[in-house]
């Protein structure tokens, strides 16, 4: 039986649990007790719904709650509590984890870009700064990679989102790489490299300018479906 329910997706689960829901009411109202009906039947149902639907203790005593109201409005609340908890043991929700999770790790990479800029315009540290540069650039490489190999099928606009995404570090990608030839010009010419006129630098203005750009177009995506899924909505300087 456990196996059988395990196996069950969640749509079904939470079916199951109506119809119990349904039964527990016909079964504890049929009693002589019928003033503790309504109770009996809240524990019952939130007993087997954390059950079904493996919940912890926090969301379990949220059903708890949610199921002893009025009697409509519980009804409402219970509902509405367990769409809540299936998002959470859907692919759409694991999906968008993924793409969160990049979105965290190229707010690391790109809280190491500033600084290592600075180093190598201030000519405090220019091969220090290069090497920085050089490992964000890989950094992207590798998120670029793992945004390519997504799956964003349960997604809405799925593919569009990714889409987007692709864009933005593809030219972020571009821009450190220009910036990392402009360092080693810095570098190997005793910082005499201008600022203004050097094309690499410049090149990776135009880039940095279009990643912003593409990084705003994917978070006007990406928000709506953060909070579909209770995840951190984000702007494009957070990424």
């Amino acid at each position: 039986m456990a196996r059988h329910i395990e196996r069950m997706g969640p749509h079904r689960r939470i079916g199951l649990v109506l119809r119990i829901d349904e039964l527990a009411i016909f079964m504890f109202e049929a009693t002589s007790k019928r003033r503790y009906a309504k109770r009996a039947t809240a524990v019952f149902t939130t007993t087997v719904a954390s059950v079904l639907l493996g919940l912890g203790p926090c969301d379990a005593a949220s059903l708890d709650h949610a199921v002893i109201g009025s009697t409509s409005g519980a009804a409402a609340e219970f509902s509405s509590t367990l769409d809540r908890s299936a998002k959470h043991m859907t692919p759409g929700f694991e999906q968008a984890m993924a793409v969160n999770a990049i979105l965290l790790s190229m707010s690391g990479t790109r809280s190491e870009l500033a600084p290592a800029l600075d180093q190598i315009r201030s000519c405090g540290a220019p091969q220090a700064g290069m090497a920085t540069l050089s490992m964000v650039a890989e950094s992207r490489r590798n998120q670029l990679d793992t945004v390519r190999a997504l799956q964003v099928d349960a997604l809405p606009g799925g593919a569009i989102l990714r889409s987007a995404l692709d864009d933005a570090l593809t030219m972020s990608l571009n821009a450190d790489e220009a910036f990392v030839e402009w360092a080693r010009h810095r570098s190997t010419g005793g910082c005499s490299a201008s600022l203004t006129e050097d094309s690499a630098y410049q090149s990776g203005l135009s880039f940095s300018e279009r990643a912003t750009q593409a990084k705003q177009r994917f978070v006007d995506l990406w928000n709506p479906v953060a909070q579909l899924y209770g995840l951190s909505q984000r702007t494009a300087d957070d990424i």
